[in-house]
C-alpha cells in the first residue's frame, strides 16, 4: 500500500497486542489501540502524535464500546486497513472444578468479544473503506484453537468456538469485497497477558494425583515462561501476514504449535478410518431422485460444495446390555418445540431392546404412550430443560433414586441455526448456546461425578455427546452453530483428557452428518438473509437455497442405530465418531486444507525462540 496502513487492535493493553502496536508504531504507520484501561498507553502516547496513535477505551463485552470505536476510527482516519482481534484471557482449571461464572465471563469476552469486533469489521471494510479495497481481519485464536489441552477445557472451547464461527464467517464473504480473514494460532509465547491473564481455578480434589496429565499441564503452565518462544518475533511475522494479497485462512505459528496441529489431524484421522466401514449402508432406501442433482450444483468456494453443509446433528441413544441409560430427549429449542424424531424412536428402541431408559424432555407429556406401555422399572421419564442446572441435578438424583447406578449418558439437546454471522441477532445465537454448549458442558459435568463418585468404583460409564460434522469443519451460513459444536468439540476432549484412568470413564464425540428425521426440519431456525448476502451466485444464497431440501435428503437415522448400539459396548471406543460417508469426506477436505496451511508456512515459524 503506498499510504500507511491503519491497525485497528484489541487487547492492546499487553501481549501480542501490545507488541503489535509498537511495530505498526514503528513503521511508521498507524494504530489505533483499543483497551480497557487507556493510561496503560501512556508512555507511548508522550512518543506518537494523535495523527499516528489513538487510544480508545474500550471493552470488547459491550456492544456500544465496540461499534464506537469503529465510529471514531472513521471520523478520524476514514478507513481501517486490518483489524488485529486479539482481546481474551485464559483459565487454568478442570472441567469440573471450574465455576460456571468464571467460564462464562471469559467466553464474553474470548467468543463474544471477538464475534462482535468481527462483525464490526466486516461491515466497516465493505460499507466505509472504498468500494474493493476491503481489509484484513486477524482473529487471535490459539494453538488450543486446534488441539484440545487438559487443564484449559473452557478456554480450549472458548477458541474452537471462534475457530467454527471465523472459518464460517471466511467461506460467506463476496470475493468482490477483498476482505481477507485469517486465524492465527500460536503456540507459548511469552507476554505478559500469558501470566497476569490467567486466571488460576484451584484443583478439583478428584483431580490432585501427581501423575495425572493434568497435574502435569499446570506444571508446565507454571513453567510456561521458561519455555516459551519470543512474542516480539512472532508479531514480525503477523505484520508481515497483512502485507500478502492472499494470507491463509490459518497461520500457525509456533514450533509447538505445528507439532501438535498435526498430531491432532492425526488422531482424529486414525479414528476415522479405524470406523469408516460403520458408515456404509446408511442411505435412506428410495432416495428422491432430486438428490442426485443437488449433489451435482457447483458452489464456487473451495471446500464447499454443494453437499458440503449439514445444518444440524442427529439424536441417538446407546446403550450397555441390561443397563440404564439417560436419554437426553430435550425440545431443541422453545420454538420449535419438538421431542419427535430421533428421541422417540429411539427410546421405543431401547425399551424394546429390555433396557431401562431415563427420558429427559421439557414436555414429558408427548411420552405419554409410552409410558402406558411400560413399567417404572423400565421407563423413568423426567421433565428437564439443560439450560437449568437444578433440572439436570435433579434429573441425576431422581435416577440414583430410582436404579442407583447409570450406564451410559447420550448428552444430545440441541438445535441449528441457518442464518449468516452478519445476519443473526446475538439473543438468537446466544439462546443456541444456552442448550447446544452450556446445556451440554453441564450434563456432562454431573455424568463424569455420577460414573465416579455414585457407579460403584471402577465401573465408571459412557459419556456420548452429540457433535456434528459442524464441530470439525466451518459452513456458510451456520457460523453460529458452528461455533457451539466447535465449543463442544474443545471442551469434551480437554474433558476426557483430565479423567483418571482407574475411573473407566470413556468419552465419545459423536460427529454425524445429516440423517434423515421429522425433528431436523422442526429444528431448524432460520434467519431472514442479511441484504449484503443475497446476492446470486454467492455461497451463503445457495446454500439457504439447499437449506429445505437438506433434511429430505440425509441418512437414515434407524439404521444408524445399530452402530450406536455396537459402539457402546465396545472396551475402548474411540474419541471419535464420525458417521456418514458425506461427514467423512468433509473432515478428510478439512485435514487437507489445514495441513497445506501448516505446510506453506511452516518455515514462519524458524527462529522464533530467544537469543542466547
Amino acid at each position: 500500500m503506498s499510504h500507511p496502513q491503519v491497525w485497528f487492535v484489541t487487547g492492546s493493553s499487553s501481549g501480542f497486542g501490545r507488541s503489535i502496536v509498537e511495530l505498526v508504531l514503528s513503521k511508521g504507520h498507524i494504530a489505533v489501540a483499543t483497551l480497557r484501561k487507556p493510561e496503560v498507553l501512556d508512555d507511548l502516547k508522550s512518543r506518537y502524535t494523535p495523527s499516528q496513535l489513538l487510544v480508545l477505551k474500550v471493552d470488547v463485552t459491550k456492544p456500544e464500546d465496540v461499534a464506537g470505536a469503529f465510529s471514531k476510527t472513521k471520523e478520524v482516519f476514514g478507513r481501517i486497513d486490518v483489524v488485529f482481534n486479539n482481546a481474551g484471557h485464559g483459565i487454568l482449571g478442570e472441567v469440573e472444578g471450574t465455576p460456571s461464572e468464571v467460564a462464562r465471563s471469559m467466553f464474553e469476552i474470548n467468543f463474544w468479544g471477538a464475534e462482535r469486533v468481527s462483525r464490526e469489521a466486516i461491515k466497516f471494510f465493505r460499507e466505509v473503506n472504498k468500494p474493493g479495497v476491503g481489509g484484513r481481519l486477524f482473529n487471535m485464536s490459539s494453538l488450543a484453537g486446534l488441539n484440545p489441552t487438559p487443564g484449559l477445557g473452557h478456554y480450549t472451547a472458548s477458541k474452537h468456538a471462534l475457530e467454527g464461527l471465523t472459518q464460517s464467517l471466511a467461506s460467506e464473504i463476496d470475493p468482490a469485497w477483498n476482505i481477507k480473514i485469517t486465524l492465527i494460532e500460536p503456540s507459548g509465547f511469552v507476554t505478559k497477558g500469558q501470566t497476569e491473564n490467567l486466571v488460576r481455578v484451584p484443583a478439583h480434589p478428584a483431580y490432585t494425583k501427581p501423575d495425572l496429565v493434568v497435574s502435569h499441564m499446570r506444571n508446565l503452565v507454571n513453567d510456561a515462561p521458561n519455555t516459551s518462544e519470543d512474542a516480539d518475533k512472532a508479531v514480525k511475522r503477523f505484520f508481515d501476514l497483512a502485507q500478502l494479497p492472499d494470507p491463509p485462512l490459518r497461520l500457525v505459528i509456533g514450533t509447538d504449535a505445528i507439532k501438535y496441529s498435526r498430531r491432532q489431524l492425526q488422531k482424529v484421522a486414525a479414528d476415522i478410518d479405524k470406523y469408516e466401514a460403520w458408515s456404509e449402508g446408511l442411505q435412506v432406501d428410495n432416495m428422491p431422485s432430486e438428490f442426485d442433482d443437488m449433489i451435482q450444483i457447483d458452489i464456487p468456494v473451495p471446500m464447499y460444495e454443494a453437499n458440503d453443509v449439514q445444518p444440524t446433528s442427529v439424536v441417538w441413544y446407546d446403550f450397555f446390555p441390561s443397563r440404564t441409560i439417560t436419554c437426553h430427549l430435550l425440545n431443541k429449542i422453545t420454538v420449535t418445540g419438538s421431542s419427535s424424531g430421533f428421541g422417540r424412536s429411539l427410546v421405543e428402541y431401547v425399551l424394546g431392546k429390555g433396557h431401562i431408559a431415563v427420558a429427559t424432555l421439557r414436555k414429558p407429556e408427548v411420552l405419554e404412550e409410552l409410558t402406558s406401555k411400560y413399567p417404572p422399572s423400565q421407563l423413568l421419564v423426567l421433565k428437564v430443560d439443560v439450560t437449568k442446572p437444578e433440572d439436570v441435578a435433579g434429573a441425576f438424583t431422581k435416577t440414583k433414586e430410582a436404579f442407583g447406578r447409570i450406564d451410559v449418558v447420550f448428552n444430545n439437546a440441541g438445535h441449528s441455526l441457518v442464518g449468516e454471522v452478519e445476519s443473526t441477532p446475538e439473543e438468537v445465537s446466544r439462546a443456541m448456546f444456552e442448550v447446544n454448549f452450556w446445556g451440554a458442558e453441564r450434563v456432562s459435568r454431573e455424568a463424569i461425578r455420577f460414573f465416579r463418585d455414585v457407579n460403584k468404583p471402577g465401573t465408571g460409564g459412557r459419556l456420548l455427546n452429540v457433535s456434528s460434522i459442524a464441530g470439525l469443519t466451518g459452513a456458510p451460513v451456520l457460523g453460529h452453530y458452528c461455533a457451539t459444536k466447535h465449543a463442544l468439540e474443545g471442551l469434551t476432549q480437554s474433558l476426557a483428557s483430565e479423567l483418571d484412568p482407574e475411573w473407566n470413564i470413556k468419552i465419545t464425540l459423536i460427529e454425524p452428518s445429516t440423517f434423515v428425521t421429522k425433528a431436523l426440519k422442526e429444528n431448524l431456525v432460520t434467519v431472514p438473509a442479511h441484504p449484503a448476502y443475497t446476492k446470486p451466485g454467492l455461497v451463503a444464497s445457495n446454500i439457504r437455497n439447499l437449506a429445505d431440501k437438506v433434511a429430505e435428503i440425509g441418512q437414515d437415522a434407524d439404521k444408524a442405530v445399530r452402530r450406536f448400539y455396537d459402539l457402546a459396548q465396545l472396551p475402548d471406543p474411540p474419541l471419535h465418531f464420525v458417521v456418514g460417508k458425506d461427514a467423512i469426506m468433509y473432515f478428510r477436505k478439512q485435514v487437507q486444507a489445514v495441513a497445506a496451511d501448516v505446510d506453506k508456512y511452516e518455515a514462519w515459524s524458524e527462529g522464533l525462540g530467544f537469543d542466547p
